[in-house]
């Protein structure tokens, strides 16, 4: 078998494109529904939901060779009491990161965040933040693998929340500038 190689590009999302990004959400929640863990609420995910939220061109899609393989909303805003105004002033974030499963394990989500890392860079920001208030072992030692620091705070109803922090270095990688990861196409 010859080893193809894949091309991965990061784009905003089109009109067109919002059904397909919200299947990849779905998906990943069904997964975890079925690894017993409510990640989020179906409701949350649907597209006249995601609208209300976010803006569309906040929204973005993971393609391998022109098929859409991962999603994640990308902004500089979050509503996130435990942060403060400075810190999120200084901050881009990343909400519901996901890559469909029958891809999953293949390096597609350090591809994203590898992508958002590098626009926090260029935009002159200090960190990223990835808010994924994520119970799953597995996935929290991934965000900690990639130089994300796990933060745990409490919101003003007492819930615990989850959140993640990786400093901006200008001129590195992501991982606290230990080229964990590659430079993608």
């Amino acid at each position: 078998m010859d080893n193809v190689v894949q091309s991965f590009e990061v784009r905003a999302v089109r009109a067109i494109d919002l059904y397909k990004f919200c299947e990849i959400l779905m998906d990943a929640t069904r997964w975890f529904e079925n690894d017993g863990e409510a990640f989020w609420d179906r409701q949350q995910i649907v597209p006249h939901t995601i609208l209300a939220r976010y803006r569309i061109d906040e929204l973005f899609l993971g393609y391998v060779d022109k098929r859409p393989v991962a999603a994640m909303i990308f902004n500089n805003r979050c509503h996130w009491s435990q942060i403060s105004e400075s810190e999120r002033r200084a901050s881009l974030f990343v909400h519901k990161l996901a890559v469909i499963r029958e891809v999953a394990g293949q390096g597609y989500s350090e591809k994203m965040l590898d992508w958002a890392y590098q626009q926090s860079v260029s935009e002159g920001y200090n960190q990223l933040i990835l808010l994924c208030n994520c119970y799953h072992n597995k996935l929290r030692q991934l965000w900690q693998r990639f130089g994300f620091n796990e933060i745990n705070s409490q919101d003003e109803q007492g819930e615990l929340n989850r959140y993640y922090v990786q400093p901006v270095e200008l001129g590195s990688r992501l991982g606290n500038g230990k080229n964990l990861l590659r430079t993608w196409g």
